[in-house]
């Protein structure tokens, strides 16, 4: 596949990542069902503490086989998180947006792997659970 392909892609998953009924088709991206299973247990996971989940995309670069997304996060927190970070914090109510960096690999139109990094404190800050520096 071309770098536009994988950027297509990829550009596809994150529409149907937006949607609720997202898992149904989270194997039609991920090589391996293990993978997409693991995906979807995370990602079930996190919907439940943060409703009403948008990606946008600000940035998407394409080279050889990895796509680079740049995207803002707005969600509502409105369940308890499972992860560590958040772990026994009461829902908030809150609106938040942060950023966030994906870099996936694709090979026959299926990711092959995929990292992650995003603002984590800058999330906890809006949710008041951790102060902002002074």
């Amino acid at each position: 596949m071309s770098a536009e392909d994988n950027k297509a892609l990829v550009r596809r998953f994150i529409e149907i990542l937006n949607q609720e009924n997202w898992a149904e088709s989270a194997a039609e991206f991920v090589a391996s069902a293990a993978d997409a299973e693991f995906f979807n247990e995370q990602h079930a996971q996190f919907r439940s503490a943060f409703h009403d989940y948008h990606f946008a995309i600000d940035d998407m670069i394409a080279e050889g086989d990895k796509v680079v997304v740049r995207g803002t996060v707005r969600a509502v927190h409105r369940g308890e998180f499972p992860f560590a970070e958040l772990k026994g914090v009461a829902p908030t109510g809150k609106a938040v947006e942060w950023q966030e960096i994906w870099i996936m690999q694709v090979a026959e139109g299926k990711f092959q792997a995929s990292w992650l990094c995003l603002d984590g404190v800058s999330r906890l800050q809006q949710l008041g659970v951790l102060s902002p520096a002074e």
